[in-house]
């Protein structure tokens, strides 16, 4: 397992070696950098729900937001019923963006320069209308993933959990780990979340197995016939 663990290190390390950058520049002066800031968080929001369009105000994101949480409400349905798929989704929210955290409920987080989320959300989901929107909303249930990064001097583009993984192992960042499922709970779920409390929250490559195989641990206990309350994801 130990010589596994150490190819797995270091075949991880050579896909981040790959994907390096230099961080961006910051920008000079509070009211310049409140600004930018401004413009990249409506970018971001845009370019992450192309695929619903919707209308983000130019300079109050708040007001986006708000908008989102109006349209949480959905009947209490069957699994089953979620019949538009299942699917992994992965956000990377830093500092510039950490306005999406609210979206995944992780609300009254501040992130440093330093510090970035990746959100892992695995789904089954349904598109579905919502009173006052012309567009479909994306519903469903799942298991979510908060990955943690902190002390980020690394430069690296994480596009993975396994690459936060790797990097960690490597003493590059430091990471914690926060598991959840949302839109439903059974004795399997409750039993994951008190078993997985007990090993800590840093995250590594042992944490990360650990993790893929609590994560499938939930998902394989979600039956067609039980009940959710489906939340909006999309």
């Amino acid at each position: 397992m130990m010589r596994f663990q150490i190819f797995f290190l270091f075949a991880l390390w050579g896909m981040l070696s790959c994907e390096s950058s230099a961080p961006a520049p910051e920008a000079s002066g509070q009211v310049q950098e409140s600004s930018q800031r401004a413009l990249e968080t409506e970018a971001f929001l845009k370019s992450d729900y192309a695929d619903y369009p919707i209308t983000i105000p130019s300079k109050d994101t708040a007001i986006f937001l708000k908008k989102w949480d109006a349209c949480q409400q959905f009947q209490t349905c069957q699994l089953k019923d979620l019949s538009s798929g299942q699917d992994k989704y992965i956000k990377l929210i830093d500092k510039k963006s950490e306005a999406m955290l609210g979206l995944f409920g992780l609300t009254g987080i501040k992130l440093g320069k330093k510090e970035k989320v990746m959100v892992i959300d695995y789904t089954e989901f349904k598109d579905a209308s919502c009173p006052g929107q012309s567009h479909p909303v994306r519903v469903g249930v799942g298991v979510r993933v908060s990955i943690f990064i902190r002390n980020d001097d690394s430069g690296i583009k994480f596009n993975t959990p396994a690459q936060v993984a790797a990097a960690a192992e490597l003493k590059k960042i430091q990471a914690e780990l926060r598991l959840t499922v949302f839109g439903f709970t059974n004795e399997t779920s409750r039993k994951v979340m008190e078993d997985f409390g007990k090993t800590g929250s840093d995250f590594g490559v042992e944490q990360y197995h650990q993790m893929l195989s609590q994560v499938s641990r939930i998902m394989a206990s979600m039956q067609d016939t039980m009940q959710v309350e489906p939340v909006r994801i999309l």
